[in-house]
């Protein structure tokens, strides 16, 4: 029998869907974490941290078989992170704007296919260096998104959707950058503005059009709750 206390990762608060679709904000990574973290505190010792991705990790990519495990990673730590080559490494906190294009994707044929293109080098180097660039983030999300649409472009990946398009025009439009999150095809754009008045006019031009507006806030990572 499972004791009655909550485990969470905190990870966003979702109004009641609209459609059947997923919207693609790692849901799967964020329940394998969850029930790693729950197993483990039956077994006697919660897990930390680093022990509770890994073992997540593990767990998820066996079921799914694909993904960088950055999703993961979100879930069991939590707050902003750098990951790269499956290390984690905390990052200043942002205040960021998700909506979902309407549509879902699979990741996993793209991960695929993109493992397939082998001039990637240069695209990983160019996507390196815009994460270690000085600028603005709604500057480097909006590179970000050029960056991934021309490799995609270059390796036959059908990235763009109209959704996610208009997603993120909207976003330049504002003042702010945007870039979808993910393996493309669908699933949520994440926008940043340099004010809160920019970001509150976004929402509302794309809540306009027809787009949902996920509200999120940054977790602590999975974590017992208090007895319920």
């Amino acid at each position: 029998m499972w004791p009655a206390r909550p485990w969470t990762c905190g990870r966003s608060s979702l109004p009641p869907p609209t459609t059947r679709s997923k919207p693609g904000l790692g849901s799967s990574a964020a329940a394998t974490v969850v029930a790693a973290l729950a197993g483990s505190v039956l077994g006697g010792a919660a897990l930390g941290a680093d022990p509770l991705h890994r073992l997540a990790l593990q767990v998820h990519h066996r079921v799914q078989g694909s993904g960088s495990g950055i999703d993961v990673a979100a879930a069991a730590h939590g707050g902003v992170l750098r990951f790269e080559r499956g290390k984690v490494t905390a990052a200043r906190p942002q205040a960021f704007a998700v909506a979902f294009s309407g549509t879902s994707a699979s990741t996993g044929p793209r991960v695929q296919h993109y493992l397939r293109w082998t001039p990637r080098t240069s695209f990983v180097e160019a996507s390196r260096a815009l994460v270690d660039d000085p600028a603005p983030l709604h500057l480097r999300l909006r590179h970000g998104a050029e960056l991934l649409g021309a490799m995609a472009g270059e390796a036959g990946i059908a990235y763009w959707t109209p959704g996610l398009r208009a997603l993120c025009d909207q976003a330049e439009a504002h003042g702010g950058g945007a870039k979808p999150s993910g393996a493309g095809g669908g699933d949520v754009v994440v926008a940043e503005f340099p004010d809160p008045d920019r970001r509150a006019a976004w929402v509302r031009a794309v809540t306009d059009a027809g787009f949902q507006v996920i509200p999120t806030e940054l977790s602590p990572g999975a974590h017992e709750g208090p007895p319920a």
